[in-house]
């Protein structure tokens, strides 16, 4: 049992590998292709990263770069490991400043979405629990409002 468990971290460090050597393209090309490449539509999308259609949509538009909270929360919601979701950000001009807080926290659940499957909801309540007050630094974006004042 170990040694299938081994093989398959093994081949999985190696596509992210590969994947990380490819081209740098744009955001929008990036998660287009992922999307085909995944059999994934816009609605799959808005349900595992909590991000209303509408940003959904522009993230798909050429010249639309989203901003770090979109990324990370595309990358949480398909559990994309760190390597991809460093090489998403880049392809957004964006990447993690560890200096600043939000960031930080960012950073750790990426790595703690490796490990253990987490949700967005799950993330808006560590944020909260770190002392994030601003409403924009939370994840997803489906009535961000009324969410986090539940959480």
């Amino acid at each position: 049992m170990e040694d299938k468990e081994i093989l398959e971290i093994s081949a999985k460090i190696e596509r992210d590998f590969e994947k990380s050597l490819s081209e740098h393209k744009p955001f929008c090309e990036e998660i287009n292709k992922m999307m085909a490449d995944n059999d994934w539509n816009i609605k799959i999308v808005e349900r595992k990263t909590e991000l209303s259609s509408k940003v959904c949509r522009e993230m798909l538009q050429p010249n639309r770069n989203p901003n770090i909270k979109t990324v990370i929360s595309f990358c949480i919601g398909f559990r994309l490991s760190l390597t991809r979701t460093e090489h998403l950000l880049k392809s957004a001009g964006l990447a993690f400043d560890l200096s600043n807080k939000v960031h930080h926290i960012y950073y750790h659940l990426i790595i703690l979405n490796t490990y253990k499957k987490i949700d967005i909801i799950y993330c808006n309540k560590i944020i909260k629990a770190r002392g994030i007050t601003k409403i924009d630094d939370f994840l997803g974006s489906h009535s961000r409002e009324e969410k986090i004042e539940t959480i």
